[in-house]
């Protein structure tokens, strides 16, 4: 087991470790500072050979899923979260995506899941939420949480030995 633990870190593909965030395009970024909020949440709670990184730029809805992809996988991530946000009055709607670039897993989550592996929601809420960074900090902990998720599902897909193969 010991040789296990000190072998199983030197063995993690860079890949793996890499969850990247696009910009999240709205009427206001920059007060809004929903994407920010996102990269600040998942920088605290996610910390074990996980980098968090910016695109450092938007996807917009007709540059797609395909593209999303392509971006991520030009910055080595594992995991991207992108989307964007429209306000009315008296309504905020934030839509989001989290890409998982590993086919080999399906969604995980209460949330729509896509064919390519990942998950797509809306976030509706009120204005006056918005602007006090209510839903920033909740749609932040939503993301945080599925990226958790699927961070455990493959750490856990590691460690599970092959019982044909046991040395005792």
């Amino acid at each position: 087991l010991t040789a296990v633990a000190i072998g199983v870190p030197l063995l993690w593909p860079p890949s793996w470790s890499v969850v990247v965030v696009a910009d999240f395009a709205g009427p206001d970024p920059l007060n809004t500072r929903l994407t920010e909020t996102i990269i600040s949440e998942l920088r605290r709670r996610i910390r074990n050979h996980v980098r968090v990184k910016t695109l450092g730029r938007a996807i917009s809805e007709q540059e797609g899923s395909e593209m999303a992809r392509a971006s991520a996988k030009k910055v080595g991530a594992r995991i991207l979260l992108w989307g964007w946000y429209g306000r009315t009055n008296e309504k905020a709607a934030v839509t989001y995506h989290v890409e998982f670039l590993n086919e080999r897993y399906e969604s995980i989550g209460p949330q729509k899941p896509l064919g390519r592996g990942g998950i797509d929601g809306t976030f509706i809420t009120t204005v006056k939420s918005l602007d006090t960074f209510k839903t920033q900090q909740s749609l932040a902990e939503r993301l945080t949480d599925e990226v958790e998720r699927k961070l455990a599902m493959e750490t856990h897909s590691i460690f599970k030995l092959d019982e044909r193969h046991s040395i005792f």
